[in-house]
């Protein structure tokens, strides 16, 4: 979504890698959609965006707030889920 759209109060986006082909274009099934490589799976991927304001007139409402986060199973003994977080500040125009 390019930045000068206007995005909805709230995107999110939970993300897999499709497959593959030789030349590096994604692989599709026979209606056209991604496969997705099953090798993925062990990776939880999000996305979400949100308006700093709600309020077209607040100053505010030009600012996006970007949360990405990556989760996968922890640890050698497989103890536990992992998470990574990252948070930005987008300026819309």
């Amino acid at each position: 979504m390019p930045l000068t759209a206007a995005p909805p109060a709230n995107v999110f986006l939970n993300i897999r890698l499709p497959l593959l082909n030789d030349d590096g274009t994604a692989r599709v099934d026979g209606t056209g959609n991604p496969v997705l490589d099953p090798g993925d799976n062990r990776y939880e991927r999000s996305i979400q965006i949100t308006r700093a304001s709600n309020t077209a007139t607040d100053y505010n409402f030009s600012i996006l707030v970007m949360d990405v986060t990556v989760r996968w199973q922890g640890g050698k003994a497989g103890d536990g889920m992992r998470r990574v977080s990252l948070r930005t500040l987008l300026k819309s125009n």
